[in-house]
């Protein structure tokens, strides 16, 4: 897994919020509207689903952000493995318990 580092500035205008193309997104809310039949339901959809535009760039939606998200923390559960921590623990307090008895 690769660190990203974002520097954050105060907002000047001059910063683009999105990279969207107007006419991809009109196009996809339209789609979305009438296999739907209304606003509410579209614009449901289109927030899970992001917005997957012909040419190739979009925005993603709330279900990809989530797997994302999934993945990230999986990774970090790989990489500190805490069973085996605890398992290092209970061994050894095993062990003292073992020898206080024995002592």
């Amino acid at each position: 897994m690769s660190a990203s580092y974002y520097k954050y500035s105060r907002w000047d205008d001059s910063q683009s919020a999105f990279e969207i193309d107007e006419d991809a997104l009109v196009e996809e809310f339209s789609e979305s509207l009438l296999s739907r039949g209304d606003v509410s339901s579209a614009l449901r959809s289109l927030t899970q689903r992001g917005l997957q535009p012909k040419n190739g760039d979009g925005v993603q939606g709330v279900q990809n952000l989530l797997q994302k998200l999934r993945d990230q923390r999986q990774d970090l559960l790989n990489q500190h493995d805490l069973g085996s921590a605890l398992d290092e623990l209970r061994q050894r307090l095993a062990e003292i318990l073992r020898t206080e008895r024995e002592g």
